[in-house]
């Protein structure tokens, strides 16, 4: 196990049955150009996060939105992902750098 892994593990960043499965979903966050949390890191809460690149098109940064559950219902969802991931890209493209 990674040493990242095993202190995402410890930490309780994710349950520990779902630990081996953390590359795959890193592998799939990164094409799809953001990461959700829904009630992983706690109760009631909803995140949503994109990445930001400099110049060189190393990712520096991220945005994130994050918001009780009830506040953001699933049809609200859509909209709070394309508005992060859009100022993400506007942002990267601030600092010059790719916009993906």
């Amino acid at each position: 196990m990674s040493r990242t892994l095993k202190f995402l593990a410890e930490k309780g960043f994710s349950r520990a049955r779902d630990v081996p499965a953390v590359p795959e979903r890193l592998r799939t966050e990164r094409a799809r150009g953001h990461a959700m949390a829904v009630e992983e890191m706690e109760p009631g809460l909803i995140a949503v996060a994109a990445h930001v690149r400099d110049h060189r098109g190393d990712v520096v940064a991220a945005l994130n939105v994050s918001a009780p559950v009830f506040r953001l219902p699933p049809d609200a969802v859509p909209k709070v992902v394309d508005a992060v991931v859009t100022a993400a890209h506007r942002l990267s493209a601030r600092l010059d750098g790719t916009a993906t």
